[in-house]
């Protein structure tokens, strides 16, 4: 973990370390929380659970946060006191968009809460009443994907407000390990818009391959493999 990913600032750092204790002495700012368990799910729950301040942004270590990102949080926040969430930009090292963005906010709905990722999210814990990630989802779990999407789509589901703020928090490397969407991949994607989408997820899935591989007949076995892991959901 590189203290140079935390810009000087009013805030805490809470760290959910999975695996040996973390013994490396830290600034006062940095709260350590040390896990036996394991998952990313798990260690999203736990930081839910131990974080002392109402607005929590999610992080992972080679994110680096961009000087200013509290200002544009709380001017999120205050535009949109109700929201329980709400997805920000991220960028990468040489100035680029780390994926594509709209630009202007709006009102995330269970569609484009499956193009979120966890790094672009801050929770109001205030807000977000009884929800939690789901813990067979995410890296180290069952399902190693979507751990984010089902979050905002379940908040979605119990009428929580989920919004999206076009102004850059963070920093990070243009290489997703989510963009390989191989066989296995489409498969667990299957889970995941089955978790979400239920019934209707067979069609959003068929969508979403046709979006991605073009009707390409050599990705009909990813379009297999989805369908595959869609019913096994049922």
């Amino acid at each position: 973990m590189s203290l140079d990913n935390y810009p000087p600032g009013d805030f805490g750092i809470l760290v959910i370390n999975q695996g040996a204790p973390f013994s490396t002495p830290l600034p006062p700012r940095f709260f350590i929380v040390n896990d036996n368990g394991k998952g990313l799910s798990r260690s999203r729950n736990l930081a839910i659970h131990h974080c002392k301040t109402r607005y929590m942004l999610l992080c992972d270590n080679d994110v680096r946060l961009l000087p200013g990102f509290e200002q544009h949080i709380q001017n999120a926040t205050e535009t949109y006191p109700n929201s329980a969430a709400i997805t920000f930009k991220v960028r990468t090292p040489d100035g680029g968009d780390f994926k594509s963005y709209r630009r202007y906010s709006f009102p995330h709905n269970k569609l484009t809460a499956c193009k979120a990722c966890s790094i672009e999210i801050v929770v109001d814990r205030e807000k977000i009443g009884s929800v939690r990630f789901d813990e067979q989802f995410g890296l180290g779990a069952a399902y190693p994907v979507g751990e984010e999407n089902i979050f905002l789509s379940d908040l979605l589901f119990c009428r929580k407000s989920v919004i999206y703020w076009p102004e850059y928090i963070c920093e990070h490397p243009e290489f997703s390990s989510g963009a390989l969407l191989d066989k296995n991949a489409y498969f667990l994607r299957g889970k995941v818009f089955f978790r979400i989408f239920g019934k209707k997820g067979l069609v959003v899935g068929t969508l979403f391959w046709c979006k991605k591989e073009k009707f390409r007949l050599n990705s009909i076995p990813k379009l297999a493999a989805f369908f595959s892991g869609y019913l096994k959901g049922l």
